[in-house]
């Protein structure tokens, strides 16, 4: 008997389970203000706009606040180079700077390092590496902060405060073909000879990425239409069964 009624709860089990690991709010998110997250297999924040503020975001009860990060910018989808594919435009903190792309980017998995081969202290591929890509190093402060978010389910409230970073991006001036992913990290020095490898010590979890506005989003009106079309061909359908 109890083992029945055990199997009868797993689902609910199971259902408590997944709600608190969606929940959980990582030491390190990125979000894009009035942005749209997409799960499945995107499980990414993405521009619905152009520019675009990109939020990194930190738990300072998760991460060392003082520590320097990274903020990743890479160029999909994968490219090893070739032909100039324009540029685009970052501001931090008042103070604009320009990329142009290819030529002021490095090639290949973050984080940069010099004459270091990829290792598995790497940033993961996750699809997006190896491509070119931009690292910006910055702090946050405790001067700047929010409403604690999880970026995958923003509307849901919760209580404390992260610190935030924000980036204005401009990326009119990019080739069409080619948007930017983002990733939010740390490093530290690694154990690999010659010195001078680098690791990844601590990243954004890749559900909590995000990427400027290659990706269509339906807009909300587009969405109702295409609700009652599939209803009125429901209602049509059933009308011929009879």
């Amino acid at each position: 008997m109890r083992l029945a009624r055990l199997l009868q709860a797993l689902p609910f089990i199971a259902l408590l389970v997944f709600a608190s690991q969606t929940l959980a709010v990582p030491a390190l998110q990125l979000g894009i203000q009035d942005g749209v997250y997409v799960g499945g297999d995107d499980e990414t924040t993405y521009a619905t706009t152009n520019p675009f503020t990109l939020n990194a975001y930190l738990d300072p009860s998760k991460a060392d606040p003082n520590s320097w990060y990274k903020l990743s910018i890479a160029l999909v989808p994968k490219t090893t180079g070739g032909a100039n594919l324009g540029t685009f435009t970052f501001t931090y903190l008042s103070d604009p700077t320009t990329v142009k792309v290819t030529d002021e980017m490095y090639y290949g998995v973050p984080p940069y390092e010099l004459f270091i081969a990829s290792d598995g202290g790497d940033l993961g591929k996750h699809d997006i590496y190896e491509t070119f890509f931009y690292e910006y190093s910055f702090k946050f402060s405790a001067s700047q902060v929010t409403q604690k978010i999880n970026t995958q389910d923003p509307t849901t409230p919760i209580s404390g405060t992260l610190y935030l970073r924000e980036f204005l991006f401009d990326i009119s001036s990019l080739d069409s073909e080619y948007q930017l992913h983002f990733d939010l990290y740390n490093t530290k020095l690694g154990q690999k000879k010659p010195t001078g490898d680098i690791d990844i010590n601590l990243f954004a979890p890749f559900s909590h990425d995000a990427q400027s506005n290659g990706h269509q989003v339906p807009e909300p009106g587009t969405l109702v239409m295409m609700g009652s079309g599939l209803l009125g061909l429901v209602v049509f359908r059933k009308k011929i069964q009879r």
